[in-house]
């Protein structure tokens, strides 16, 4: 393993510390290059990369997955996969070395789709389509995965992708939260339960509507998730929170609306951060004693980091924490995420990836091991 790059931050070696609101970002001994992610040799390409310590593994929520042959439902191609590692040594680099799969051995979709999503599909599926626009196709992209260790139920928010045909780019179909449970055998029992009253009643929020998908987790009783939309180079995030027992029940979220009020008027919010548009990583680091902020930059190879007291914040000025590798024909890197539960020490150690592309259906997942200083050392 080589030394990657090193950024000290010159505050003294101030941490989180409560009396300076926000907390300083605390500085960095060492960003070393760790060997890419281990996954299942059938993979070409897998991005999303959230994960989530469930059960004593590391469970990893993909998006698009790229195989290098098809699966037992003839697809080479689909929009989400499950992995998850069994060690949670990662020392030596992180191996993911199970997949939720189907009869073939491979890799297949774990979140399902409705019926109307299903039938959706099949319309404006080929070149001469049922319902025009042709070659249009939904898909779902998993967010976090949220475990609830008082119902041992997961929560794993989405968003439901258009793309394809005369589609710019990807544009949102709606978001929801689908519902798991831990079978014997390691895989993840998916469901998607009534949410909404719209067009798709598995949606909590319909198109159109602001989804809240983008980092997820359960602090207090209630689960916290946020969103963002776009701003030139940059993605504004809000928060939305609700009592865990009310997940689905959209008239219980509330929205941060600023100066520590929660209002139940999603017109209230205001960003709380300056995030990624591939999504950001937000979690308590109990080492540094304070919630951090992890993400790419828009159209670059940069990985940011940021601190708060709280996950509304008031936000740290976020920090350089490493340049990503070079992708392929000048590809940004992008989803640059930490995964928690690979620390061995309690959050001074950290593991962050990020998507790397390596060719026109290629893609890796390089791996940074951060080492933070000692708070207020």
């Amino acid at each position: 393993m080589r030394q990657f790059l090193i950024f000290a931050v010159g505050f003294g070696g101030l941490a989180c510390i409560a009396a300076a609101p926000p907390p300083v970002v605390p500085p960095i001994v060492s960003v070393t290059q760790m060997p890419n992610v281990v996954q299942n040799p059938a993979v070409l390409e897998r991005d999303g990369t959230y994960s989530a310590l469930i059960n004593g593994a590391s469970y990893w929520a993909f998006n698009d997955t790229a195989l290098s042959q098809p699966n037992a439902s003839g697809q080479s191609f689909f929009s989400n996969s499950l992995a998850w590692a069994t060690s949670l040594d990662a020392s030596a680099g992180i191996v993911l070395d199970k997949d939720q799969t189907d009869s073939s051995g491979l890799p297949a979709q774990f979140i399902p789709f409705s019926p109307i999503e299903v039938q959706f599909n099949a319309n404006h599926a080929g070149t001469t389509c049922a319902v025009k626009p042709c070659g249009v196709s939904l898909a779902i992209w998993p967010g976090p995965l949220v475990p609830d260790p008082l119902s041992g139920k997961i929560f794993i928010p989405f968003g439901l992708i258009y793309r394809g045909g005369p589609v710019q780019g990807f544009q949102s179909a709606g978001t929801g939260i689908a519902v798991a449970t831990l079978n014997p055998d390691g895989t993840l029992n998916v469901t998607r339960p009534v949410e909404g009253k719209g067009r798709d009643i598995n949606l909590l929020w319909q198109k159109n509507v602001m989804g809240y998908s983008d980092e997820a987790f359960i602090h207090d009783g209630y689960y916290y998730a946020y969103g963002g939309h776009n701003v030139f180079v940059t993605t504004e995030d809000l928060l939305a929170r609700v009592p865990v027992s009310k997940i689905l029940d959209l008239s219980a979220w509330t929205y941060y609306a600023g100066n520590g009020v929660w209002s139940p008027d999603p017109a209230a919010s205001v960003p709380v951060f300056d995030g990624s548009a591939s999504g950001s990583s937000v979690f308590y680091d109990a080492y540094l004693k304070c919630w951090m902020l992890i993400y790419s930059g828009n159209f670059s190879n940069d990985i940011y980091y940021a601190v708060a007291h709280a996950p509304e914040g008031p936000w740290s000025k976020p920090a350089l924490l490493a340049v990503g590798l070079p992708g392929y024909n000048n590809n940004a890197d992008y989803a640059g995420r930490t995964h928690p539960e690979f620390s061995p020490d309690g959050g001074k150690t950290e593991y962050i990836t990020y998507v790397q592309s390596t060719g026109p259906f290629g893609q890796d997942l390089p791996t940074l091991q951060v080492v933070f200083g000692k708070p207020g050392g």
